[in-house]
Protein backbone atom coordinates (compact mmCIF):
# COMPACT_ATOMS: atom_id res chain seq x y z
CA UNK A 1 0.00 0.00 0.00
CA UNK A 2 1.63 3.20 -1.05
CA UNK A 3 1.79 6.25 1.42
CA UNK A 4 -0.29 9.32 0.53
CA UNK A 5 1.61 12.47 -0.47
CA UNK A 6 0.14 14.40 2.63
CA UNK A 7 1.38 11.35 5.17
CA UNK A 8 5.14 12.10 3.83
CA UNK A 9 4.64 15.95 4.22
CA UNK A 10 4.01 15.47 7.71
CA UNK A 11 6.99 13.61 8.79
CA UNK A 12 9.32 16.40 10.38
CA UNK A 13 12.05 16.48 8.23
CA UNK A 14 16.19 14.64 9.91
CA UNK A 15 18.18 17.21 11.25
CA UNK A 16 21.69 16.60 9.79
CA UNK A 17 23.52 18.17 12.54
CA UNK A 18 22.01 15.97 15.23
CA UNK A 19 24.02 12.71 16.47
CA UNK A 20 23.20 9.13 14.94
CA UNK A 21 21.60 6.34 16.80
CA UNK A 22 23.61 3.77 17.12
CA UNK A 23 22.85 0.50 16.02
CA UNK A 24 22.23 -2.81 17.59
CA UNK A 25 24.41 -5.59 18.75
CA UNK A 26 22.98 -7.65 15.64
CA UNK A 27 23.89 -5.16 12.91
CA UNK A 28 27.63 -4.49 14.97
CA UNK A 29 27.85 -7.82 14.23
CA UNK A 30 26.61 -7.67 10.61
CA UNK A 31 28.96 -4.81 9.67
CA UNK A 32 32.13 -6.63 10.98
CA UNK A 33 31.31 -10.00 9.47
CA UNK A 34 29.45 -8.64 5.89
CA UNK A 35 32.94 -9.54 3.83
CA UNK A 36 32.97 -13.11 5.16
CA UNK A 37 29.30 -13.62 4.89
CA UNK A 38 29.28 -13.03 1.57
CA UNK A 39 32.40 -14.74 0.25
CA UNK A 40 30.77 -17.64 1.90
CA UNK A 41 27.55 -17.28 -0.30
CA UNK A 42 27.34 -19.24 -3.79
CA UNK A 43 27.76 -17.22 -7.03
CA UNK A 44 25.29 -14.76 -8.37
CA UNK A 45 23.90 -13.84 -4.62
CA UNK A 46 22.16 -10.68 -3.80
CA UNK A 47 24.37 -9.11 -1.50
CA UNK A 48 22.06 -7.07 0.16
CA UNK A 49 19.07 -9.93 0.85
CA UNK A 50 20.96 -12.62 1.27
CA UNK A 51 23.77 -11.39 3.11
CA UNK A 52 20.75 -10.29 5.52
CA UNK A 53 19.52 -13.31 5.67
CA UNK A 54 22.35 -15.57 6.57
CA UNK A 55 23.71 -12.73 8.70
CA UNK A 56 19.99 -13.44 10.72
CA UNK A 57 20.74 -16.84 10.69
CA UNK A 58 24.45 -17.21 11.98
CA UNK A 59 23.27 -14.46 14.67
CA UNK A 60 20.64 -16.62 15.92
CA UNK A 61 23.31 -19.16 16.04
CA UNK A 62 25.25 -17.56 18.45
CA UNK A 63 25.43 -18.32 22.02
CA UNK A 64 25.00 -15.04 24.57
CA UNK A 65 28.57 -15.30 25.63
CA UNK A 66 29.18 -15.14 21.58
CA UNK A 67 26.59 -12.14 21.51
CA UNK A 68 28.55 -10.38 24.48
CA UNK A 69 31.19 -8.48 22.36
CA UNK A 70 28.85 -7.17 19.79
CA UNK A 71 26.05 -6.15 22.57
CA UNK A 72 28.78 -4.57 25.16
CA UNK A 73 29.89 -1.98 22.20
CA UNK A 74 26.35 -1.27 21.37
CA UNK A 75 26.04 -0.42 25.41
CA UNK A 76 28.76 1.73 24.84
CA UNK A 77 27.85 3.77 21.55
CA UNK A 78 24.40 3.86 23.23
CA UNK A 79 26.17 5.77 26.39
CA UNK A 80 28.25 8.03 24.06
CA UNK A 81 25.07 8.88 21.71
CA UNK A 82 22.93 9.67 24.97
CA UNK A 83 25.76 12.17 26.30
CA UNK A 84 25.76 13.89 22.53
CA UNK A 85 22.35 14.32 21.88
CA UNK A 86 22.17 15.92 25.49
CA UNK A 87 24.85 18.25 24.46
CA UNK A 88 23.02 18.47 21.13
CA UNK A 89 19.67 19.37 22.31
CA UNK A 90 20.94 22.49 24.76
CA UNK A 91 23.06 23.81 22.10
CA UNK A 92 19.93 23.42 20.28
CA UNK A 93 17.33 25.25 22.38
CA UNK A 94 19.96 28.02 23.19
CA UNK A 95 19.79 29.00 19.67
CA UNK A 96 16.59 28.63 19.03
CA UNK A 97 16.33 31.08 22.72
CA UNK A 98 18.93 33.58 20.78
CA UNK A 99 16.86 33.46 17.73
CA UNK A 100 13.26 34.44 19.08
CA UNK A 101 13.16 38.32 20.32
CA UNK A 102 12.44 38.44 23.48
CA UNK A 103 9.34 40.47 24.58
CA UNK A 104 9.56 43.70 26.04
CA UNK A 105 8.75 44.04 29.68
CA UNK A 106 5.53 44.63 30.46
CA UNK A 107 5.97 47.61 32.45
CA UNK A 108 8.20 49.11 30.03
CA UNK A 109 5.41 48.09 27.35
CA UNK A 110 2.47 50.32 29.64
CA UNK A 111 5.19 53.39 29.92
CA UNK A 112 5.65 53.15 25.95
CA UNK A 113 1.57 52.95 25.48
CA UNK A 114 1.01 55.99 28.28
CA UNK A 115 3.91 58.15 26.25
CA UNK A 116 2.00 57.79 22.97
CA UNK A 117 -1.46 58.05 23.67
CA UNK A 118 -2.77 60.48 26.71
CA UNK A 119 -5.00 58.30 28.79
CA UNK A 120 -9.10 60.15 27.97
CA UNK A 121 -10.79 60.97 31.14
CA UNK A 122 -13.29 58.19 32.51
CA UNK A 123 -16.90 58.22 30.84
CA UNK A 124 -19.19 59.00 33.57
CA UNK A 125 -21.52 55.40 33.58
CA UNK A 126 -24.86 56.01 32.96
CA UNK A 127 -27.41 53.73 34.18
CA UNK A 128 -27.66 51.72 37.96
CA UNK A 129 -24.39 53.53 38.82
CA UNK A 130 -25.79 56.80 38.31
CA UNK A 131 -28.97 56.14 40.67
CA UNK A 132 -26.96 54.32 42.72
CA UNK A 133 -25.00 57.27 43.61
CA UNK A 134 -28.40 59.68 43.69
CA UNK A 135 -29.34 57.25 46.44
CA UNK A 136 -26.36 57.12 48.40
CA UNK A 137 -27.52 61.07 48.47
CA UNK A 138 -30.73 60.58 50.14
CA UNK A 139 -30.86 60.88 53.88
CA UNK A 140 -32.85 58.50 55.40
CA UNK A 141 -33.48 57.70 59.03
CA UNK A 142 -31.14 55.20 60.43
CA UNK A 143 -33.43 53.43 62.42
CA UNK A 144 -35.82 52.51 58.90
CA UNK A 145 -32.72 52.47 57.26
CA UNK A 146 -31.05 49.55 59.34
CA UNK A 147 -34.43 47.64 59.01
CA UNK A 148 -34.02 48.03 55.30
CA UNK A 149 -30.50 46.83 55.47
CA UNK A 150 -31.78 43.68 57.28
CA UNK A 151 -34.12 42.97 54.46
CA UNK A 152 -31.63 43.71 52.04
CA UNK A 153 -33.94 46.74 50.98
CA UNK A 154 -31.45 49.27 51.51
CA UNK A 155 -30.45 50.10 47.76
CA UNK A 156 -34.46 49.79 47.23
CA UNK A 157 -35.12 52.57 50.04
CA UNK A 158 -33.26 54.80 49.13
CA UNK A 159 -33.86 54.72 45.07
CA UNK A 160 -37.79 55.12 45.84
CA UNK A 161 -36.90 58.03 48.39
CA UNK A 162 -34.64 59.93 46.26
CA UNK A 163 -37.72 59.91 43.73
CA UNK A 164 -38.76 64.04 42.80
CA UNK A 165 -42.84 62.66 43.07
CA UNK A 166 -42.11 60.28 45.79
CA UNK A 167 -40.68 63.42 47.97
CA UNK A 168 -43.14 65.99 47.05
CA UNK A 169 -46.12 63.32 48.42
CA UNK A 170 -44.25 64.02 52.32
CA UNK A 171 -44.20 60.50 53.08
CA UNK A 172 -42.31 59.33 56.41
CA UNK A 173 -39.53 56.95 55.72
CA UNK A 174 -41.18 54.34 57.26
CA UNK A 175 -43.99 54.39 54.54
CA UNK A 176 -41.90 54.11 52.10
CA UNK A 177 -40.10 50.88 53.42
CA UNK A 178 -43.79 49.69 53.91
CA UNK A 179 -44.21 50.07 50.40
CA UNK A 180 -40.81 48.87 49.62
CA UNK A 181 -42.05 45.40 51.74
CA UNK A 182 -45.54 44.96 50.17
CA UNK A 183 -43.59 44.98 46.39
CA UNK A 184 -41.06 42.69 47.52
CA UNK A 185 -38.28 45.25 46.90
CA UNK A 186 -39.38 46.47 43.91
CA UNK A 187 -38.99 50.46 44.01
CA UNK A 188 -41.29 51.25 40.65
CA UNK A 189 -44.31 48.50 42.19
CA UNK A 190 -43.71 50.76 45.27
CA UNK A 191 -43.40 53.81 43.89
CA UNK A 192 -46.66 53.47 42.25
CA UNK A 193 -48.47 52.42 44.98
CA UNK A 194 -47.44 55.31 46.90
CA UNK A 195 -48.55 57.33 44.10
CA UNK A 196 -52.31 55.78 43.59
CA UNK A 197 -52.56 55.87 47.56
Amino acid sequence: MRKRKADKEDKPKKDKDAPKKPVSGYAIFLNENRAKILESLPAGSNPITDVAKAAGAQWKALSEEEKKPYEDKYAQKMKEYQVAIEEYNAKKAAEEKEEEPSPPPKKAKKAEKSEKTPTPPKPVKKGKDKGAAKAAEVSVDATVLAEASKLGFEAALRNLAGRPDVKDLGKSDQDLLEAIKNSGGLVNPARHALLGA
